[in-house]
């Protein structure tokens, strides 16, 4: 798991200096929206207007689908923008790069662990 947000966050308090509070293992802030980001590192701007729509509705329309295409096209080049930067930043504690993903993986266990004792009912359409 690679979470783009708290890679540029990671990126921006390096930028200031923060890097004691790296160290220190606080927990990242000032996170930027994926649309941001696209913004300000890919220089595109995309359009939200289906982000707080009932994904729950089958069949989406195709502009639900092309809204949903395009929110992910960008991930990749993000990925690799980010990654590259943050594998450039070194300090006493090693690679950056490691510790995101040390950092991403502890995030995905809690849910992980804290789903795990949960009962999901499961409702089909005919019900």
């Amino acid at each position: 798991m690679f979470d783009t947000a708290r890679a540029q966050c990671l990126l921006q308090r390096a930028s200031l200096g923060n890097k004691a509070d790296l160290q220190k293992k606080k927990p990242v802030q000032l996170l930027s929206s994926l649309e941001t980001l696209i913004s300000t590192l890919l220089g595109v701007k995309i359009d939200k207007f289906f982000q707080l729509a009932d994904w729950r509705i089958r069949p989406l329309p195709r502009a639900m689908l092309n809204y949903a295409r395009l929110d992910s096209h960008y991930l990749i080049p993000l990925y690799r923008m980010l990654s590259e930067r943050l594998n450039k930043e070194r300090d006493a504690e090693g690679n950056w790069l490691v510790l995101l993903a040390v950092e991403c993986n502890s995030l995905l266990s809690k849910r992980i662990c804290k789903n795990k004792n949960k009962k999901v009912k499961l409702r089909l359409d005919s019900e």
